[in-house]
């Protein structure tokens, strides 16, 4: 599930937010959120992604499948994206998380 990962740190890193404020946010411990983010967490529940989705404004079914879905729900894009919705397949291709 590390794909689901990438793009939420992804996302987040896109709206400018620190790790520690996307977990408090969404009600998920540092640590669980950290694991997530980072690909160590073994399940993610649905009520966890539907929280982190909410809180970075970005579609549920875009942190589940990626591909060409638009990752942000209408009208919720970060002012700083300039890369388009696919920036962040360049990222995970570069190895970076």
């Amino acid at each position: 599930m590390d794909g689901v990962g990438v793009r939420i740190a992804w996302a987040r890193e896109q709206r400018d937010l620190k790790q520690y404020w996307v977990a408090n946010e969404a009600a998920l411990d540092r640590a669980r959120y950290n694991h997530i983010e980072k690909g160590k967490a073994k399940r993610i529940f649905i009520d966890e992604l539907e929280r982190i989705a909410d809180v970075l404004r970005c579609s549920i079914d875009w942190l589940v499948r990626g591909g060409k879905l638009d990752p942000w729900l209408p009208g919720e894009a970060p002012a700083r994206e300039q890369h388009g919705s696919q920036g962040w397949q360049r990222r995970a291709h570069h190895g970076r998380t």
